[in-house]
């Protein structure tokens, strides 16, 4: 039982070094997600796919929605500037149930402010652990270490997976995650961010699928989520 508890002993011992250089490269992160808290995107284009319990696509929604701001970062109005439905154009139709549904433009508060950086707040900090990995990847001329997870989200929800951090700026560069969360099962999500040019960085692209686990339903969903435009709270177009 001895060598057990010593061969247990040093594995902590070889580890220790690696998790704090993670913790310390995640805390990087987390303090440019906090220049960045100000961004928010003019532009979102979203695809997403229902799915048949096989696989198959079911029926697929693509829409490409415009947002402004007031100066406190809450939506003034939001857009839709195209949908396809199945390769059918429903604009029209999309945006008449917009105005029914009494949101066609704002009402939706702040939902973007911090938005780009909500994997690396404070409140994330708090519960995530981090695991042993001494990988390192290569993009175009970047080298980026990589920072293994586990993140509790809530008592009935977990994402596990890595990050893809700059080690020379703290940018990351693409996260994958996967898990469990109730009535969804095999949830998968990988985020690509960007550097943004007055500090900080963004959230470029959120691709994501899943199985839904519903009784007497099977199928599950997949898409993704394009963010672009982005300006800072309050500074016009130009100054962005």
């Amino acid at each position: 039982m001895g060598r057990y508890r010593l061969l247990l002993f040093v594995l902590i011992l070889v580890s220790a070094p690696r998790l704090s250089a993670q913790s310390e490269l995640w805390s990087r992160a987390a303090a440019l997600a906090a220049q960045s808290h100000d961004l928010v995107p003019g532009t979102l284009t979203s695809v997403v796919a229902e799915l048949n319990g096989d696989g198959t696509p079911k029926s697929t929604i693509e829409m490409t929605m415009s947002m402004t701001y007031d100066s406190r970062g809450a939506v003034e109005k939001t857009e839709i500037v195209q949908a396809i439905r199945d390769g059918k154009d429903v604009t029209e139709e999309m945006r008449a149930n917009a105005e029914k549904s009494g949101r066609p433009g704002g009402g939706q508060g702040n939902a973007w402010v911090g938005f780009s950086g909500m994997l690396f707040t404070p409140e994330t900090a708090k519960k995530i652990h981090f695991l042993p990995d001494v990988r390192s990847v290569h993009r175009g001329d970047r080298t980026y270490q990589v920072v293994a997870f586990e993140i509790g989200v809530n008592l009935l929800a977990k994402l596990k997976g890595t990050a893809e951090i700059d080690p020379q700026t703290g940018v990351p560069s693409i996260v994958h995650a996967a898990g469990q969360m109730p009535f969804v099962r095999d949830l998968s999500m990988t985020m690509t961010y960007s550097p943004f040019p007055s500090g900080g960085f963004v959230l470029t692209t959120l691709e994501f699928g899943g199985s839904v686990t519903i009784p007497f339903r099977k199928g599950g969903f997949r898409g993704s989520l394009t963010f672009s435009d982005y300006q800072r709270v309050g500074v016009s177009s130009a100054e962005k």
